[in-house]
């Protein structure tokens, strides 16, 4: 799970001001201006207050179930990939992680215990980079407004469910 929300996903890089690319003749990759403006794609909209919560439940098993490994004595040393399975299936049996998600993240798991090592490091800094993410779309759209009584809480009922709809929000960059 190269990120803690999706498997195999990084945040894209920021688009960079220069000249366009050229394509030997073809088309211009960029938006081509209109009446003098260029129309810039719009940013996914923040998450909601219950989208951020299960985002948050998701983040704090997912670092506590990497953190726990990285702290065997074992770790890096011996292979730990039961371990990691092991892990990976309480997120599934706690409904952090859907089963599908837990194999297909296990597929990539190294048999290095060096290489695990670092294959777990990757998952804790993604874990952290999509919650600073998450946490910081959501207090830039909000920021100043009161907590909205009567809103639909977050639960374990709803955890997939959220998260799906948080993921919608960032499928395109």
């Amino acid at each position: 799970m190269a990120n803690a929300l999706a498997t195999d996903t990084m945040p894209p890089a920021p688009d960079m001001p220069g000249p366009p690319p050229t394509n030997a003749g073809g088309p211009s990759p960029r938006p081509q201006p209109q009446n003098g403006l260029v129309q810039q794609p719009q940013p996914p909209p923040a998450p909601t207050h219950q989208q951020t919560v299960a985002a948050l439940r998701h983040f704090d098993a997912v670092r506590s179930t990497w953190e726990k490994i990285a702290k065997n004595p074992e770790f890096g040393k011996s292979d730990l990939k039961k371990a990691i399975i092991d892990g990976a299936s309480k997120l599934v049996a706690d409904r952090i992680v859907k089963p599908d998600q837990a194999v297909t993240m296990l597929s990539v798991v190294p048999s290095n215990p060096f290489q695990q090592k670092k294959w777990v490091a990757e998952q804790i800094m993604h874990n952290q980079t999509a919650e600073t993410m998450v946490l910081d779309h959501h207090r830039s759209a909000f920021y100043g407004t009161p907590d909205q009584d009567g809103q639909q809480a977050s639960t374990m009922d709803t955890h997939h469910d959220d998260l799906a709809g948080l993921m919608g929000h960032y499928k395109n960059g």
